[in-house]
């Protein structure tokens, strides 16, 4: 990192480059510019377009002062009461200028304050001139200041002192550590880092929010497709379903309707497994009934039930004691005389063997 410390003076200009590793500033280069008019065009000649940090120096008779009194010696405390102590202190309103403190020391339980200020106008034009080759110091400060308190005292700040060039790059690399002020606040404070800052987090912005529409823009994409691949198989699913059941007209949900239909199938088969029709049969032909016609047999898992004719009732009581033999669970449910004087009845019985009836 290099800094350029500019300082502007009645013959020319001084520009002192130094170098910074670590916290170690070292004075590389000093560029001294006679003032002709066109000093400030080769200024931009020697330092533009390499990557500087600038810094600028005032001439200390540029600048104004006022001493005031302060219980704290905190500088940012200072500077919000600035408004206030240096009401009726300087020309004009404080809005119209640019102020900075120096703490000189302590008396009496209070501090020493120098303020240091200058208008706006004037370091407002200083500034454009030097914007203008696109030079923005980071800090606004008066090495002649600095040297006029560190070698005599304040007494001294409006006296015509000289800068030997060895004190000026020693106050230099005192401002770069510390600076002693900074008039470089509110509206004409530096802004180039947050500008750079603010750009890049604009451009972070704008690959974030092109990256955003484009994952968006592949997830609606595939979305798309999913719909169409559905839509697809909904398409083949229900001209599948209406082949496989022609007789269903109103087809709504192909695949819950298709799971209806399975669900259906599965319990009659369920149904149909748990009947053993030809067992059943075999076990009715086994039992010996002339005097018994059977008109309906009635089938359930486990369960049967006979109806029929019988000439009298004492038949179906044989009958019903011949299937006990047989059959579990076995009862007459009802018995009814027709108008042929023949008996009519319905017997339900157990599907499975009689225990007794097992043993015989």
């Amino acid at each position: 990192m290099k800094v350029a410390f500019v300082t502007p003076g009645a013959t020319g200009i001084v520009v002192d480059i130094f170098k910074r590793k670590a916290s170690v500033y070292t004075h590389e280069q000093t560029i001294n510019l006679q003032t002709d008019g066109d000093s400030l065009r080769r200024l931009n000649d020697y330092i533009a377009d390499k990557g500087l940090t600038y810094c600028l120096s005032l001439p200390a008779d540029g600048l104004n002062y006022r001493i005031i009194e302060m219980p704290f010696s905190e500088k940012d405390k200072i500077r919000q009461t600035l408004p206030y102590a240096l009401e009726g202190l300087i020309r004009g309103a404080y809005d119209s200028c640019v102020a900075d403190c120096i703490v000189l020391g302590q008396e009496g339980g209070r501090f020493q304050i120098l303020v240091v200020y200058i208008y706006k106008v004037v370091l407002q034009k200083a500034l454009s001139e030097l914007k203008a080759l696109g030079i923005e110091p980071k800090v606004v400060t008066s090495l002649e200041l600095r040297y006029k308190i560190s070698k005599y005292s304040v007494d001294a700040l409006y006296d015509a002192v000289q800068l030997p060039e060895e004190s000026r790059i020693d106050m230099c690399q005192e401002e770069l550590h510390i600076p002693l002020i900074n008039l470089a606040r509110g509206e004409l404070a530096y802004t180039k880092d947050i500008k750079r800052t603010l750009r890049g987090v604009k451009l972070v912005l704008l690959l974030m929010a092109f990256v955003i529409v484009l994952v968006g823009s592949h997830t609606t994409y595939k979305i798309y497709l999913v719909s169409k691949r559905v839509e697809t198989l909904k398409s083949y699913m229900l001209g599948s379903y209406k082949k496989l059941f022609t007789g269903d007209v109103r087809v709504v949900d192909p695949l819950y309707q298709l799971k209806a239909k399975v669900k259906k199938i599965k319990e009659e088969r369920d149904f149909l497994d748990g009947i053993s029709p030809l067992q059943n049969l075999s076990v009715l032909s086994s039992v010996s009934a002339p005097n018994i016609v059977l008109s309906e047999i009635d089938m359930s898992p486990g369960r049967m039930t006979l109806k029929g004719e019988a000439i009298r009732i004492s038949d179906v009581e044989q009958y019903k004691d011949k299937l006990t033999a047989r059959l579990s669970d076995v009862s007459v449910m009802e018995t009814k005389t027709a108008a042929d004087n023949k008996v009519s009845f319905n017997i339900h019985a157990g599907t499975g063997p009689h225990p007794e009836g097992q043993g015989q």
